[in-house]
């Protein structure tokens, strides 16, 4: 299985920012906001290895979701 993932290079004297996007995302998605964060920080943003509908997420979603029931 192959790890995609992007590595901006910066400052090696800052932390380095680990960039995880939200289920359906990429690792593209938050590099902008890692660069308005920190700057001058690495930013190393990985993309989930996980399928599921299609979508790459972290981990797999154990029960279908369903949606929200009304109170009244």
């Amino acid at each position: 299985m192959t790890l995609h993932y992007q590595f901006v290079d910066g400052d090696r004297a800052l932390a380095p920012l680990l960039l995880l996007h939200g289920n359906g995302g990429t690792e593209r998605d938050l590099l902008p906001i890692g660069r308005f964060i920190a700057p001058s920080a690495p930013q190393l943003s990985i993309r989930g290895r996980e399928i599921q509908a299609g979508e790459p997420r972290f981990f797999s979603a154990i029960l279908p979701m369903a949606p929200p029931t009304s109170q009244t």
